[in-house]
């Protein structure tokens, strides 16, 4: 068993809350500060894929339930190392490899940052960007499950998002 150590810095990632599977690239913002608000300097190493969720067949839980798995697939992007000084880095990456995959997927990053000054290393993954066909998500999260005939049935849409010429309406 080791001992807990606390981080000296945290990594927080910028990104879209989801992508579309036409665009060519995304924009990956990383903000690295020290725990008492400071920006790190230091180098970071980034890579980026896809997370796949699928219901593999045969798996179910205690109540004859399918269960969903998440499965990493290769991480398909990287970036080289590089340095950066006042705590925020930008970086354009190339969505080219999403084509012949079904959608939707979740986008994945993973950084690994080297603080310059103690040579202390910290890693933070994203896998909050979803990767969408169309550019709208309906979420039914109120709505009931099952079909009844002869009951008047309702959909009640909580969140709707459009993202028209790359800004995201929110309504």
């Amino acid at each position: 068993m080791t001992e807990y150590i606390l981080p000296t810095f945290k990594i927080d990632f910028s990104l879209p809350p989801f992508i579309l599977s036409t665009d060519e690239t995304i924009e990956i913002t990383m903000r690295v500060n020290y725990t008492f608000g400071k920006p790190v300097r230091g180098t970071v190493h980034y890579r980026y894929g896809l997370m796949d969720t699928t219901v593999p067949a045969g798996t179910a839980d205690g109540h004859g339930h399918q269960q969903p798995q998440q499965r990493m697939s290769k991480l398909i992007g990287s970036s080289n190392p590089f340095c950066f000084d006042g705590g925020v880095m930008t970086h354009r990456a190339s969505l080219g490899f999403l084509k012949g995959y079904t959608f939707p997927v979740r986008f994945v990053v993973e950084a690994t940052v080297k603080e310059c000054a103690s040579n202390v290393l910290e890693k933070a993954s994203d896998s909050s960007v979803l990767v969408v066909e169309r550019p709208y998500t309906v979420a039914l999260r109120k709505t009931i499950r099952r079909y009844k005939p002869n009951v008047s049935n309702f959909v009640t849409v909580s969140h709707l998002f459009l993202k028209l010429n790359g800004f995201i309406l929110i309504s």
